[in-house]
């Protein structure tokens, strides 16, 4: 069995809760490019995901 660190779980649970504090706390957040445009990360990488995710909103 593979060895997994608490960590890489501490990081799921912190998104699940950072994410929806900022839509709550930004309501008009949006990206600021097209959805196609988003960087990832190259497959081959230790993290999988976004490189970068420009957002913007409305002050």
């Amino acid at each position: 069995m593979p060895y997994r660190s608490g960590i890489a779980g501490l990081a799921r649970v912190e998104m699940r809760v950072a994410f929806p504090a900022l839509v709550n706390r930004f309501r008009t957040l949006r990206l600021a490019v097209p959805p196609e445009e988003v960087a990832l990360r190259p497959e081959t990488a230790d993290i999988y995901g976004v490189k970068s995710l420009p957002v913007t909103w409305d002050a």
